[in-house]
């Protein structure tokens, strides 16, 4: 992206971390107020980086952070982006933050990211599992459908055809438990008996 896109980026950015990091029970109003006054490509990226980068910090706020932002997200569907450099024409606000949101987690969840070390140990800090916990729920908030996060948890179960990675096992394996304890109900319905089938599932 160009200069001038960060110059736009930033404070957008900046923004969202402050709502996130500090929420009043206004967050929903200041979300939304912050879009329309900033309705393109920026915000987008901008709100689905900050959800989940302080979401990442803290954990437990999972829940409590993509709520108001489920809320919001049917009355931004009239918001339209066209963004050529980003290869949006005419695409729904709401969309494209899922998208947004849905390739960053997808970073997170499997470490796609360059020149990063995998984390191989289990700790409050690691933010695989801050990410598995943000993405079920993603998941039980009807914010997410992702194939992100199925491929994650194929993995953390060792399901047939899944890639495993040896040095982040244990790190995945306990990803995806995190997972089903919050969202389980809805994975296996929509996602894993459709795919591998309930008694495969359940022999794990």
């Amino acid at each position: 992206m160009s200069d001038d896109y960060e110059i736009q980026l930033n404070p957008l950015t900046s923004r969202f971390d402050d709502l996130f990091r500090n929420p009043s029970p206004e967050l929903s109003a200041q979300i939304i107020s912050t879009i329309k006054s900033n309705p393109g490509f920026a915000s987008a990226e901008a709100l689905a980086s900050s959800l989940l980068s302080v979401v990442k910090e803290n954990p437990k706020t999972s829940e409590a952070l993509i709520l108001p932002v489920a809320h919001i997200l049917p009355a931004t569907a009239d918001i339209v982006i066209n963004d050529e450099d980003a290869g949006y024409n005419d695409d729904p606000f709401d969309r494209v933050f899922v998208i947004q949101l849905s390739g960053f987690l997808g970073d997170a969840l499997h470490e796609t990211q360059l020149h990063a070390s995998k984390q191989t140990v289990v700790s409050l800090q690691n933010t695989v599992l801050a990410a598995a916990l943000f993405s079920a729920c993603a998941v039980k908030l009807e914010l997410l459908n992702s194939s992100h996060i199925y491929a994650f948890t194929r993995q953390g179960l060792q399901l047939h055809d899944a890639t495993i990675e040896d040095e982040r096992k244990e790190v995945v394996a306990i990803g995806a438990c995190l997972q089903l304890l919050v969202a389980g109900n809805i994975m296996i319905e929509k996602w894993l008996a459709l795919s591998d089938g309930l008694e495969r599932v359940w022999r794990i």
